[in-house]
Order: C-alpha cells, then structure tokens, then sequence
C-alpha cells in the first residue's frame, strides 16, 4: 500500500515536470524545477539533456513502482498488513529512487565523454 501511495505522489511529480518542460521552464538552471547535480549544472545542453533523461528514467521507475505497489496490495489484503511490510515497500522506493538517479547520472557523463 505504501508503494503504491509513493508510486502515485511520484507520477504527479512527473506530471509536473513534464509540464514546466512543455513550457521551457527548465531550458535553464533554475530554483523551481530540475534535475540538479555537479554534472547537469556543467552547461546548458547538459542541463537539457539531464532533464530529459531524468523524465525518461523517471517514468520508466514509476511504471514499476505502480504495478510493484499493486501487487503489494493484494499481498497485503490477503495477507493482513504488518509493519514489516511497509518497511520493504518504503526501502524499495528509495531503491528505485537510487536506481534513478545513478541511471540519469550515467547517461549524463556518456554525453559528457562524447562532446
């Protein structure tokens, strides 16, 4: 249940980066909205190509956590929901969120290398 409910908070984040996109509010370095790490701050196609594949990498994470959360679901109706069922749910979203940002940041320096 905890991984579906973070799985869904996660979708409507995306949302709303894909619409700040849409509307060129992450063209650059801004407060408000975008990856940011050393490597995506180098310059400003970096900084785009970041946000692309951090959004690409993103919705491809949240497709799993939705359908991992799902399935949690009905493991937890059918089996009752314990404590330690959430702590698994909660240490696999912040798997995912390690596996995204270590993904988007591998991408990033391939682009880097080949400039």
């Amino acid at each position: 249940m905890l991984l579906l409910i973070l799985g869904f908070l996660h979708y409507m984040i995306i949302k709303s980066f894909k619409k700040s996109i849409g509307q060129n509010v992450a063209d650059k370095p801004n407060l408000f909205m975008g990856y940011r790490s050393f490597n995506a701050l180098k310059n400003d196609d970096i900084w785009i190509f970041a946000q692309q594949m951090f959004l690409k990498n993103s919705e491809q994470v949240n497709k799993k956590e939705i359908t991992i959360g799902v399935l949690w679901l009905v493991f937890d109706i059918v089996t009752w929901i314990i404590p330690l069922s959430l702590i698994i749910q909660a240490i696999i979203f912040f798997i995912g969120m390690l596996y995204l940002i270590i993904k988007t940041e591998i991408c990033i320096k391939v682009k880097s290398n080949l400039k």
